[in-house]
């Protein structure tokens, strides 16, 4: 095992540069959720999320909603209205859907 780190200075451009590239590949994806509603055709951003390696993160654009997810895409079904029940009406469909939409 090789000692090299602990004699070298934690201070300066090569630590920087070490850091930035730790940060960087590490980063969280950024995504949208955008919710579409079927009866009129306008979209809104519903939340922002971020997708790190093993879940995702989504937060609500009024604040008042928090959750994490396995995916990204199961954070966004999240804003989606639920499935119409079994012997729901024929012709009954979600009226909003969500979507996510890389940033």
């Amino acid at each position: 095992m090789s000692t090299d780190y602990l004699t070298q200075s934690w201070t300066g451009p090569d630590y920087e540069a070490l850091v930035q590239g730790m940060v960087t590949d590490n980063a969280p994806r950024v995504f949208a959720v955008v919710e579409e509603d079927r009866d009129d055709p306008c979209a809104r951003v519903a939340a922002w999320g971020m997708a790190f390696a093993e879940h995702a993160e989504v937060v609500s654009v009024e604040r008042d909603y928090r959750a994490g997810s396995t995916t990204p895409e199961r954070a966004a079904a999240l804003f989606s209205d639920p499935d119409p029940a079994p012997g729901s009406a024929p012709g009954t469909a979600k009226r909003i859907t969500a979507r996510l939409v890389w940033a």
